[in-house]
This record gives structure tokens, sequence and C-alpha cells, in this order.
């Protein structure tokens, strides 16, 4: 989980003031005098992430501005009130950005920010524990979901984007497996006969499966194991 941004009292000052301007929409955040709070809003949660997108965990070491945005969980489309929570912003990748949009992640609405790792359908980065819902990764390489969060969370952001990309054949089986293991836990989780337990198996077997041809091909030299 990371650390929320800190405002000081002359920033929150500023923000409250823009939330009860005439005309406050999800475009205010790109006004002229918040420049400097999403400035710091910015470099706060590069220093708290290591310079790693949270979602697929790439490493960004270039200085381009545009190679990060700040991620607003739940949109500023949606829910401009919430444009400055602290609890509901971190940095992402552009790439990362392009495939969530402004699509919802929540379960039902509220009037204040929800502040529990249940009301939200992805990996929350300050509620959750990403090892938790992504037991086996390697990044830029693949990705192995856990549960109907991690399922979410994987899809929503496109994660198996990277082995797609790659060129190695043999690969590109294993991604559309893990894929369809995804989609399993969003869709058919409730459903009568099918069990968390036996796709958590057969997952555990795919990533068992390919961990053999990722070593044997020297992609990779371990995968990131919490279980």
């Amino acid at each position: 989980m990371i650390k929320p941004v800190l405002f000081s009292p002359e920033e929150q000052s500023i923000i409250n003031d823009k939330r009860e301007s005439e005309g406050f929409c999800k475009e205010s955040w790109s006004d002229k005098d918040l420049a400097g709070i999403k400035k710091k809003i910015k470099q706060h949660y590069l220093v708290e992430q290591n310079n790693c997108c949270y979602f697929c965990r790439r490493e960004h070491t270039g200085k381009h501005g545009n190679e990060w945005t700040t991620e607003h969980l739940l949109s500023r489309s949606d829910y401009p009130e919430f444009m400055f929570e602290p609890f509901n912003l971190c940095v992402i990748c552009w790439k990362c950005n392009q495939s969530k949009q402004d699509k919802k992640i929540i379960k039902g609405d509220f009037g204040k920010y929800p502040d529990s790792s249940e009301l939200f359908q992805i990996v929350h980065p300050h509620f959750d524990i990403y090892e938790r819902y992504f037991p086996y990764y390697e990044p830029e390489v693949l990705y192995f979901p856990w549960g109907d969060k991690g399922a979410f969370t994987y899809l929503l952001y496109n994660l198996g984007r990277f082995s797609r990309d790659n060129k190695f054949e043999e690969f590109s089986k294993y991604d559309g497996r893990i894929g369809i293991k995804a989609n399993q836990y969003a869709a058919t989780l409730n459903t009568p006969g099918v069990s968390e337990e036996d796709i958590c198996a057969e997952l555990k077997e795919i990533k068992e499966d390919l961990l053999g041809v990722l070593l044997k091909n020297h992609i990779c030299e371990s995968i990131n194991s919490t279980g």
C-alpha cells in the first residue's frame, strides 16, 4: 500500500476554493492556478511508488512528463468532487491509463470517498496489498491474477498486453490461458458449481508450466512469488 499525499493548509485552501468555484468540473484539473499542486501530487507518488507504474509495475526512468499520468481512480468525469482526494490518486503509465479510461471501478455510489477495500473492484493502491492479488508476476512479461479483484484489474488495465507484444510465440498461448482464467474469475465466481479454489488450482498449474518455459528460454530468471 502507498501513502497518500499531504497538502499544506495553503494548498488545501486553494483546493477548497476551486471546488466551490462556479463551473467546477473535470476540466478544472487543467486550470493554471493548480499547476503547483498537480506537480506536488505527481512527484509525491513517483517517489512513493519508486518510479514504477502501480498497476503494471513497469519502471520508468525517463524525465519526460508524458510517460506518467496522475491517475484518478474514480474518474474526474464521474466524480469531480474526488479530484484532489489523496486516496483517489496515484501515478500510472500512459498505456495503463489508456486502457482504463473512465471505466467504473466501484460498487455503488457514495457521498464521501469510500474508505474500504471491499467497495472497490480493482486492487486499490491505498487499501490493498498488490502481491495478494498478483502473487506471481514479472514486470513487462506476465501477471497472474488471483481472485475477482486481481482478474478485474488484469482486464481493466490490459496487463496481458506485454505478453501479446512479446514475439516469443510459445509464450502467447499461455497468456491466452491466463486471460481466460481472469475472465472466469470476473464472470463466474458466483455461479453454482464453479469455485474459486478450482480456478486457482488451474491457474497455478498454468504458472508452473509457464515458469519452466520461461526459464528454459531465458525470458526471466525467476517469478516474483508470495505463495
